[in-house]
């Protein structure tokens, strides 16, 4: 049985309130589906690189549907501005209703509750 899961605006909303409590700049940069959109996070670090996270499901096909966990898009090191932003194109090419939420931190993984996992 597959267990009713959160609605993606109120998940955003409390990630963002969360990383704004802990002193954390996090924005909203585009807003996806309010029901289950799928989810980018984008960590600006103070060097002028980014990280890229795209949330995922993890275990799928057990009984509650599998648990979010995130995909290090852009690999385990930070990349540049550039190369974050043509991923992020390139995923809201294919899926219009893509959020992405822009984190201001040198530690996103802080802010992920769930299992990150590597490209």
């Amino acid at each position: 049985m597959m267990l009713p899961r959160l609605a993606t605006r109120v998940w955003v909303s409390a990630l963002v309130r969360r990383c704004n409590v802990q002193g954390v700049a996090a924005t909203v940069i585009r807003h996806g589906y309010d029901e289950a959109g799928a989810v980018l996070l984008l960590a600006r670090h103070r060097s002028g690189e980014c990280q890229l996270f795209g949330a995922t499901q993890q275990g799928i096909g057990q009984q509650d549907g599998g648990q979010r966990a995130w995909l290090a898009l852009t690999g385990r090191e930070p990349v540049s501005e550039a190369d974050a932003e043509a991923i992020i194109e390139k995923q809201r090419r294919f899926d219009p209703d893509l959020w992405v939420v822009e984190l201001e931190t040198d530690t996103p993984q802080d802010f992920l509750d769930e299992v990150v996992l590597s490209q």
